[in-house]
């Protein structure tokens, strides 16, 4: 299974974001750090890792963080709102998870209600100054995607089966992103070469039970996209 570590500054928010993918109370969430070693999950078929994070009262507990980064395919980088994405420690991680050859995925746990503007801002300085540590181009930069989430909003949307919260939060389209990751390591698992001829979305929903014996997309999948597309691809691929 490809596995997926949770990681970043402590106290960013890593735990709350895994309840609000899962829709459930998986990990421990408070003021304090709570999350004192590393702790698998499942999620949609997939092993996901929470970690003390970085910047951690106890050196241990960052120095096993960081070993952990060598066992997993995918990184998703948690930022809170508070300045931590100016700090230079922050982007000496990112540069090690990049030279590691990880696919990394940054997320801004942000509060519902914040400008476009403010957003646009942050962004651009994550961009950056990770631009400066790499020595990249901005094209280069752009590949490492950076996404905005409420993850509170989003936990206690999935819990409260308040369909409009969960769509505010721009959880869904953090699942959508993280699957699209995923299934490129399944993909690659799976034996098909990247210069393979091109596979139509017929063959490619094959892939995962979505096609009838006649070829035909299954009916309550093609009702669910009708309906809410994000959520369908996020609950079925």
């Amino acid at each position: 299974k490809p596995r997926i570590m949770l990681y970043g500054i402590y106290n960013a928010g890593k735990s709350t974001l895994l309840n609000a993918l899962a829709g459930e109370e998986l990990a421990d969430t408070g003021d304090i750090p709570t999350t004192k070693d590393i702790k698998k999950y499942d999620w949609k078929g997939y092993q996901f890792y929470d970690t003390p994070g970085i910047d951690s009262p106890e050196k241990k507990d960052e120095e096993m963080s960081k070993k952990q980064i060598a066992e997993v395919e995918v990184v998703i980088f948690v930022l809170r709102d508070s300045g931590t994405f100016e700090e230079e420690k922050v982007y000496n991680e990112m540069a090690e998870i990049i030279k590691q050859e990880k696919e990394l995925l940054i997320v801004l746990n942000l509060v519902q209600g914040q400008e476009d503007q403010v957003i646009a801002k942050i962004k651009n300085k994550i961009t950056s100054n990770l631009r400066k540590k790499l020595g990249i181009s901005k094209e280069e930069a752009a590949k490492y995607h950076i996404l905005e989430v409420d993850a509170f909003a989003a936990f206690e949307g999935k819990l409260k089966n308040n369909e409009p919260l969960v769509e505010a939060s721009k959880i869904l389209d953090l699942e959508v992103h993280i699957l699209g990751i995923l299934k490129k390591e399944k993909v690659l698992e799976k034996g098909y070469k990247t210069n393979e001829h091109h596979r139509t979305p017929v063959e490619i929903l094959k892939d995962y039970g979505l096609v009838d014996s006649d070829g035909k997309i299954k009916e309550s999948f093609r009702d669910a996209i009708s309906k809410n597309p994000v959520r369908a691809l996020s609950e079925n691929i």
